[in-house]
């Protein structure tokens, strides 16, 4: 039962998010720390999703 409370919380948060994204006026910033591969979050790759020509959005790794 936690498990699939986990994925449903999951679904929602992802939904939410990409409620926003999705929206041609908004630019998408893609924060990671540097210890992260940007490539691989999952961030980006939502990001990618809604924006695949990447002209809204930016991508910057971070020193914590």
């Amino acid at each position: 039962m936690a498990q699939n409370l986990h994925q449903f919380c999951l679904l929602k948060i992802k939904r939410l998010i990409l409620s926003y994204i999705e929206k041609s006026e908004t630019i998408n910033l893609v924060v990671v720390p540097c210890n992260v591969d940007i490539a691989t979050t999952e961030a980006l790759r939502m990001a990618q999703e809604v924006d695949p020509e990447g002209k809204r959005t930016l991508g910057e790794n971070i020193e914590k």
